[in-house]
């Protein structure tokens, strides 16, 4: 069984429409034709605000979005560095350990004899 569908957003709807033709109707005094050019006028603010409002959010997002491409850049440099600086110690450990067995392979031929 179905549920049961609900005409509220219908009735929110209606009302609103009747408040807002009344509240034009009763502050241009009665004036249909005044009524008209008022809710004309409060319309286009409307609709210039609301593009006002969405160049500012879009410049706040691409502003947004810059700041953290830049981030993103100065991230992956200091990870670059910090690889870098790593593998460098990593190399050095390496040729210390290198230049260590060499010694130690120099000394032990010198004491089977073979020079």
């Amino acid at each position: 069984m179905a549920g049961r569908k609900s005409n509220l957003p219908l009735l929110i709807g209606a009302a609103t429409a009747i408040g807002g033709g009344y509240y034009y109707y009763t502050t241009t005094g009665g004036d249909l034709s005044a009524a008209q050019a008022r809710f004309d006028k409060d319309t286009a603010s409307a609709r210039e605000h609301a593009q006002a409002t969405y160049e500012s959010a879009k410049a706040s997002a691409a502003s947004a979005a810059d700041l953290g491409k830049h981030k993103l850049e100065e991230a992956q440099a200091k990870i670059e560095a910090e690889r870098k600086k790593a593998q460098n110690e990593i190399q050095h450990k390496i040729d210390e350990a290198d230049k260590k067995i060499q010694d130690q392979a120099s000394k032990a031929k010198g004491w089977f004899g073979r020079s």
